[in-house]
């Protein structure tokens, strides 16, 4: 059921091999030679990384707790469920084909999310550049914050993931795909939330300041993202229910789905104890790299008036100050500013 969604992006992004001019049947972009192959080969490091002794840690409580849910459901049970619907019900099919559930299996589909997303950048070619697109795919291959995430149960792995495609296929004009996607990031757990009021923060800043940045044409100019409103309700309506309900067969999932807000809007009131020094710490650790570029590009997107650096800059910006100072902040938190 996770895989089906990213088998299309992979059957429509082919390649013919030994030519330099490559189409794309959605995306319409020069490419350049043995691009596929790379990005396939970005793709398998990125799974060899995520797959390797992902059994061999027991599973903590939280883990644990998740995992039992998911087995519960394929052995016919009706347990109370958690606030991440899309773990359990992609979870259940794993575990009752198995006939029960292992340490690897658990944490198997979360491994799978994370490595489909080095394909991202295939949704943006209209942005970036294909070598530039390539390098940072193998970039969120080895990146040890995603792998990290990627390899725990109930992580924010599932609504970043989700949330990067749904932006991708809506910037490929691909609503129907674009609302599917974003269904299952509101099914991914309590950390959509964070992303989405980062997300609507960063934008309600950029719409204030930008008339102060552009010129009038400039600020004037604003997407037409109203245009695929309409044609992405019913596809988000019906991805919802069938993802979050498992085929109807377990309706519970919609109330674990809804369950992901009060569980979000707790962490403001019950803290977790983690400083904020240690958050700090723990992204710089993970992202000298990534932070020194970012840096760069952020100070060379102000200097020009870059209309994409710039609302960029403000969302991680805001992605960060919302990461440490959420109460109840732990390190995977911070997967959104990665």
């Amino acid at each position: 059921m996770l895989v089906v969604p990213f088998a299309w992006v992979i059957r429509q992004a082919t390649w013919q091999r030994g030519f330099e001019t490559i189409t794309i049947p959605f995306m319409n972009y020069r490419r350049f030679k043995y691009e596929g192959w790379l990005f396939g080969l970005a793709f398998l490091l990125a799974l060899s990384l995520r797959l390797i002794r992902l059994g061999a840690m027991p599973l903590n409580d939280a883990e644990a707790d998740l995992a039992l849910q998911a087995l519960q459901i394929s052995q016919g049970l009706k347990p109370a469920l958690g606030p991440h619907p899309a773990y359990i019900m992609f979870t259940v099919p794993l575990f009752f084909l198995y006939g029960g559930g292992t340490n690897f299996l658990a944490r198997l589909v979360p491994a799978l999310a994370g490595s489909l997303l080095v394909l991202a950048p295939l949704l943006f070619a209209d942005r970036i550049k294909p070598r530039p697109a390539l390098l940072l795919a193998f970039f969120i291959a080895f990146d040890p914050g995603l792998t990290a995430i990627s390899r725990q149960i109930g992580s924010p792995i599932f609504p970043l993931a989700f949330t990067v495609f749904a932006l991708g296929f809506w910037n490929q004009d691909r609503p129907r795909l674009a609302a599917g996607f974003s269904a299952l990031a509101v099914l991914g757990g309590p950390a959509i939330w964070a992303g989405l009021l980062a997300l609507g923060i960063a934008w309600a800043i950029f719409y204030l300041v930008r008339s102060l940045i552009f010129s009038q044409a400039e600020a004037a100019a604003s997407p037409t993202w109203r245009a695929g409103m309409r044609e992405a309700v019913v596809p988000f309506v019906v991805t919802f229910l069938v993802a979050g309900t498992l085929f109807l067969s377990v309706p519970n999932g919609l109330s674990s789905a809804l369950l992901s807000i009060p569980s979000y809007l707790q962490g403001w009131v019950e803290p977790s104890g983690m400083r904020i020094g240690w958050m700090v710490i723990s992204l710089l650790a993970y992202q000298p790299f990534g932070l020194m570029m970012a840096i760069i590009a952020i100070l060379r997107g102000w200097l020009r008036a870059s209309r994409r650096v710039i609302p960029l800059s403000i969302w991680l910006s805001v992605s960060f100050l919302l990461s440490i100072f959420y109460p109840a902040r732990e390190v995977a938190d911070l997967a959104w500013i990665m």
